[in-house]
């Protein structure tokens, strides 16, 4: 994966970022990913990568042979020095849960409706972390990846990792991170999933990956809300429509 991708991502880095962390970073998460995904062969093995930030990982990925797409808030330079089929998988929306509110329509918003047989990755997605394993049950049983990174709890809002009240799951469990990896497994396993937990080899001290792939059964809207009311979910409904509109502004008044 290397020899095939690292030498032209960074010779046509366009961010203002560090690329070889983060050409690194991708090729190692793109490279886990599709050894993940051979486990599973009866399974299909398209992905959606939400908050997708540089879109790198959606280039590997499609450029390996998988179908897929990304979205993120805001457009990045490096989407433009991608070939154009990659471009046409790379899109600037917001997400707006369609179990939230079916109101927020679009061409900038993202419903959270991906269709069956989709797996679902979101790498330091911030405020979209603890919505994605409730999104993967909801939508698709293939299964999701989350690493998460800053401590958003389901309004969006930084939590400090303290959002997660006590339970069996956090016995011995010590640091804002190490507790709010905690409380992403407890939301997968509250929506059926089996976890899994990898330390992955990626150039970041946030490298947890989460990763459900079996879950029990499919949960509807009404146990996806009454999760984010009992775990931590104060205000999460309507506090994190708020914080999405507010970005969707923010970001159109930049353009």
């Amino acid at each position: 994966m290397k020899n095939r991708h690292a030498k032209t991502l960074i010779e046509n880095w366009a961010e203002s970022t560090d690329p070889l962390k983060h050409v690194f970073e991708d090729i190692s998460l793109a490279t886990f990913l599709i050894l993940l995904w051979s486990q599973d062969r009866d399974k299909a093995t398209r992905f959606v990568d939400v908050g997708c930030g540089n879109g790198v990982l959606v280039y590997l990925l499609i450029t390996e042979g998988y179908e897929g797409y990304g979205f993120d808030a805001r457009r990045r330079k490096s989407w433009d020095t991608f070939p154009s089929h990659v471009q046409d998988k790379l899109h600037e929306k917001i997400l707006i849960p369609h179990f939230l509110c079916s109101s927020y329509t679009g061409e900038h918003i993202h419903d959270g409706n991906f269709g069956e047989g989709v797996f679902l990755i979101s790498n330091h997605a911030d405020e979209l972390t603890p919505w994605t394993p409730i999104l993967a049950a909801l939508t698709s049983d293939s299964g999701f990846l989350a690493i998460p990174c800053c401590e958003h709890d389901f309004s969006g809002v930084k939590s400090g990792g303290g959002v997660m009240k006590p339970s069996s799951s956090t016995e011995g469990v010590h640091g804002r991170y190490a507790m709010y990896c905690a409380w992403i497994g407890e939301i997968s396993r509250s929506m059926g999933w089996t976890v899994e937990r990898e330390m992955l080899r990626i150039p970041s001290t946030r490298n947890v990956g989460i990763v459900g792939r079996k879950i029990d059964c499919q949960k509807d809207k009404e146990k996806a809300l009454q999760i984010i009311q009992e775990l931590g979910g104060h205000n999460g409904v309507n506090g994190f429509i708020d914080r999405a509109l507010g970005l969707k502004d923010k970001v159109q008044r930049g353009h």
